[in-house]
């Protein structure tokens, strides 16, 4: 059986060129996690939106899925090709798309926090939306993330950096899934940051400091989504903010990442946008 990748970021592609071989590191019937020693990257159908770790497929959902029936044996990466045992995936031809975030024009900012203002009003109540739609008793697990928001906007007012960067890393592995809402929510923080141009800031490098001292206290596949994050690196529903026409256009681009993965990065970019400007 032969199939092919028809895209991916230029991060996936740099790791899948390394040299590195990969194994298996775990399945879902939308994903086949590959493990670069410490480094993922998902295997996933043609339908799938792009994040930096994506190798989006020809496949369908039950084509991937069928893959892992069995368990390869052998794994390898050669000749512009990944082999899950005699299955081959050739890349030679795939689009490569680049996913390092750049700074915004500070009008454009405030334009766009108006706008996320009111996508985050008519999304679906569910993830961090919930946070920012209502102001009634949560379950426990979105109270406390409420409870951190909320001193996290008080203690930038009053210049406590550090205070500030506790509460947002306290937010890391908060949730449930493959990647916990808080995890989600730091990553659109970090975008919002790159987008205001305050990225080299004292605050910015420590938070990004702290983010990375603490990957451990979340799963693996979430933590490869927060060290793109902290490289800059996102996928085509963040970029496409940058770019958009119709405001319509952004809810579904977010709907479509996970259960409440995008609606979660979503927030974090709006509270970010928010606090600063």
């Amino acid at each position: 059986m032969k199939s092919q990748i028809i895209q991916m970021s230029d991060h996936a592609h740099r790791i899948l060129t390394s040299g590195t071989k990969p194994s298996l590191h775990s399945s879902y019937k939308k994903a086949i996690n590959l493990s670069f020693n410490d480094q993922l990257l998902t295997l996933q159908p043609k339908s799938s939106p792009l994040s930096p770790i994506s190798l989006i497929t020809d496949l369908s959902v039950n084509e991937l899925s069928y893959l892992l029936c069995e368990s390869p044996d052998q794994i390898d990466v050669m000749n512009s090709a990944i082999f899950l045992d005699h299955h081959k995936i050739t890349f030679a031809d795939a689009k490569i798309l680049h996913t390092e975030l750049f700074a915004l024009d500070h009008s454009y900012c405030l334009s766009l926090k108006q706008t996320l203002k009111t996508v985050i009003k008519d999304a679906p109540f569910q993830g961090f939306v919930t946070i920012f739609q209502s102001s009634q008793n949560l379950n426990l697990m979105f109270e406390v993330a409420r409870k951190h928001i909320h001193a996290i906007s008080i203690t930038l007012k009053n210049n406590h950096f550090q205070d500030a960067v506790s509460h947002l890393t306290s937010l890391i592995g908060l949730g449930i899934g493959l990647t916990p809402s808080g995890d989600d929510f730091l990553c659109g923080f970090l975008a919002g940051l790159i987008f205001m141009n305050l990225w080299d800031t004292p605050f910015s490098s420590t938070l990004r400091r702290s983010i990375r001292c603490n990957l451990s206290r979340t799963n693996e596949i979430s933590s490869a989504f927060l060290s793109c994050a902290l490289h800059r690196q996102f996928g085509t529903a963040v970029h496409m903010l940058c770019n958009f026409s119709e405001t319509s256009e952004i809810l579904p681009q977010f709907l479509a990442i996970g259960h409440s993965s995008g609606l979660d990065t979503l927030c974090g970019i709006y509270f970010s946008l928010e606090l600063f400007l």
